[in-house]
């Protein structure tokens, strides 16, 4: 395969799906996945209230703005909904949507005080409010705008500012544990800064992470280090015909991404392992424990005792 392979925009529509490599892997870290995304969005919140950044974005349902516009304004927050999707969830049927209602609402979570600033911000440049409120460091809101308009898979991206050696043959990124802003994850939902850093070892990024990380340990402690364990495990992610697979110690997870002829892959050399963690010769996973021959019950029956 030629080394000069494009890399050209997304053909396939945005999908996610994930599959763990055991019955323990699932019942052990699916629901710390799902807490630890619950928690970190909360927490979100109290990062705006506490000053690290003017905004945070998300998505959900317009069945549940009430519910979280309460929630944040015990914080001294309020919630603005700045945009309405209807075909952003292909998953859920036409017979489960609410007539008139779209299927997800972005909104922003800012200061009350700060509301009519944002909303007069977000009217004039939607994507620089987007990067500029949410504490986006320059270096990273410089390399999102040049990424967006080669339509390049940021995570690909970002491990290609990073690296210090040249590409090998097949195109293969090695990295060393870097939880702060490893964004491998991000396809789930895990991650500890909101925006895509320019590079794996972003200082500005890693400064942002260093502050969520004590918010989180202060409002979330368990969620907080269950999000630390992943993101500091050894992961090999990779990038082919418009799929991105993710390979962890505890599941597989599969999305859509730039469209490449060339397999293109990055080797997250991780300093931990889960307990539920699978075994494999192959990165990242850990060979099997085998037993030494001369320690079989065959060899030690067949040895000979001696006077």
């Amino acid at each position: 395969m030629s080394e000069r392979a494009p890399i050209r925009p997304p053909r396939r529509r945005p999908f996610v799906r994930i599959g763990w490599v055991s019955e323990a892997a699932r019942r052990a870290w699916e629901p710390r996945f799902e807490l630890i995304r619950t928690e970190w969005r909360v927490l979100r919140w109290h990062a705006v209230a506490a000053g690290l950044n003017r905004a945070a974005m998300g998505t959900l349902s317009p069945e549940a703005i009430d519910d979280m516009a309460l929630a944040v304004e015990r914080m001294g927050l309020v919630v603005v909904p700045v945009r309405l999707a209807v075909e952003t969830a292909p998953n859920v049927s036409s017979s489960q949507r609410r007539p008139g209602l779209p299927i997800e609402v972005t909104v922003a979570v800012v200061r009350g005080s700060d509301r009519d600033e944002f909303e007069a911000d977000w009217q004039r440049d939607p994507e620089r409010t987007l990067l500029d409120w949410s504490g986006c460091p320059h270096c990273c809101a410089e390399a999102t705008r040049r990424r967006e308009r080669r339509k390049l898979d940021p995570v690909w991206a970002s491990a290609m500012l990073t690296r210090t050696k040249a590409p090998s043959r097949h195109r293969r990124i090695e990295l060393p544990s870097r939880p702060e802003t490893n964004i491998l994850w991000r396809a789930v939902g895990l991650g500890i800064v909101p925006h895509w850093p320019c590079r794996f070892d972003c200082q500005a990024s890693s400064a942002l992470a260093t502050d969520m990380l004590a918010l989180g340990r202060a409002h979330c402690a368990q969620a907080t280090e269950w999000l630390l364990d992943a993101l500091t495990w050894p992961v090999e992610w990779s990038m082919m015909h418009g799929i991105a697979e993710l390979h962890t110690p505890v599941c597989r997870v599969t999305t859509s991404t730039s469209d490449s002829n060339a397999r293109r892959e990055i080797r997250y050399h991780g300093v931990t392992w889960p307990d539920e963690g699978a075994s494999s010769l192959r990165f990242p996973y850990r060979a099997p424990s085998r037993e030494r021959w001369t320690g079989s019950k065959s060899f030690r029956g067949g040895m000979i005792p001696t006077e």
